[in-house]
């Protein structure tokens, strides 16, 4: 997904599944900016990033286990 951030915002990304062990990265002009694994309780992911600068950021939500697949649902909060 491509979001649109000003500088100061902060997105919060959420990652459950009970089939995958969820990843979420940001990234920005094909850099990972963060990450997280299992922040979001048990292998759920739960990332809190803060935009440095104005721009548009990439949320990439996707299975920790390379070959693994299965459902799951991802939330986007942005203050």
């Amino acid at each position: 997904w491509l979001v649109a951030l000003q500088a100061g915002e902060q997105i919060t990304v959420t990652q459950n599944s009970t089939a995958i062990d969820p990843i979420v990265y940001i990234t920005q002009g094909g850099v990972d900016l963060a990450f997280d694994n299992n922040s979001g309780g048990g292998v759920n992911a739960r990332l809190v990033y803060t935009a440095p600068s104005t721009g548009n950021y990439e949320v990439r939500t996707m299975a920790a286990v390379a070959g693994t697949a299965g459902a799951y649902s991802a939330t986007f909060t942005i203050a």
